[in-house]
């Protein structure tokens, strides 16, 4: 683009010199003498003398046309000169500044796809250097399983209180110690004849209970280690919601709608940096019913009367069902 510029530059100079040179020609033109004004009239009045003078005279005049006329084609031909050649600059000029704008878009739209392209080539290496780093960060940070989570021993019905032993057991899978390490639980009854699928529930269930688990102090659990503990859970007996029963004679009658079983539910929250907001979370659900001594059977919970169920009379299912983030 630089020698481009130099050319225009020149022809425009060129230009310029030419007009300067063609203007003092005109000059030198516009001073030219007349023969009128060389000749020497007589001064004595006498009739031979007056038409030498006449004819002289003519003869002046018609020399001074000739020269006018010379003088003006050439003043024709230094114009035409003049303004061939003013032209050709101009025109010139103007392919010059067509191909210096034609160039210019060309060099902009490139330079436009060029930018589109590195800004495409940029946020790819920057998605994937935050999925590596993402990913580095997964590996290296702890990782709490809830290996075990079963009840731990007999459940106790006393003084309007049930007490659930839950035994359960946390692995540190990752490479970092897990930090301020917190157990939380609840228990919710399954009235009737439970039917369904309970996954959005049980999920809910447990993000609800894991956002209670941070706690800013808890247990430590190193790379590789397993820490295993029996956690007491106190509920209040459940209030047995009443069912209206269909009796022989066309009656009805009021019973105690039956304890189908109990989904208790845990989470463990643990730091995973020093950040005070950064949490892992791992959750776990099971189900417990008593059994009736016959696969795929169960009898309901007896919660209403003071005694204690055996831990062996219990039927245990584990879902698969796991908050972990």
């Amino acid at each position: 683009m630089t020698w481009i510029g130099g050319l225009i530059a020149g022809v425009f100079v060129l230009g310029l010199l030419i007009g300067n040179w063609f203007s003092g020609k005109r000059q030198d033109t516009e001073t030219y003498d007349t023969h009128a004004d060389k000749l020497d009239y007589p001064s004595k009045s006498d009739t031979k003398a007056s038409i030498a003078a006449l004819a002289r005279a003519q003869i002046a005049a018609a020399k001074d046309r000739h020269a006018n006329d010379k003088q003006a084609a050439a003043y024709n031909e230094r114009s035409y000169r003049i303004g061939f050649w003013t032209a050709i600059g101009v025109s010139t000029y103007t392919v010059f500044t067509a191909i210096i704008l034609i160039f210019t878009v060309v060099q902009y739209g490139e330079t436009h796809r060029f930018n589109k392209t590195q800004k495409v080539i940029f946020s790819s290496q920057l998605n994937a250097m935050e999925g590596q780093l993402t990913e580095m960060q997964a590996e290296q940070r702890p990782w709490l399983a809830i290996a075990t989570f079963e009840l731990g021993n007999d459940v106790v019905i006393s003084n309007g209180t049930v007490k659930i032993y839950v035994n359960y057991a946390l692995q540190n899978t990752g490479r970092l110690p897990a930090v301020a390490a917190t157990m939380h639980f609840d228990v919710d009854p399954i009235w009737g004849n439970f039917t369904g699928d309970p996954t959005d529930e049980i999920m809910t269930k447990q993000l609800s209970i894991c956002r209670k688990s941070e706690y800013p102090s808890g247990d430590t659990v190193f790379p590789s280690d397993k820490v295993s503990e029996i956690h007491t859970i106190s509920v209040e007996k459940p209030k047995y919601p009443l069912m209206n029963v269909r009796i022989e004679n066309g009656g009805r009658a009021w019973e105690l709608q039956p304890l189908a079983a109990i989904s208790i539910t845990g989470c463990v929250g643990y730091k995973i940096s020093s950040a005070k907001t950064a949490y892992g979370h791992t959750g776990v659900s099971i189900i417990v019913g008593k059994s009736a001594g016959e696969i795929g059977k169960a009898l309901p919970l007896d919660f209403w009367h003071d005694g204690s169920v055996r831990k062996t009379d219990f039927m245990k299912l584990r879902l698969p069902i796991s908050v972990a983030d």
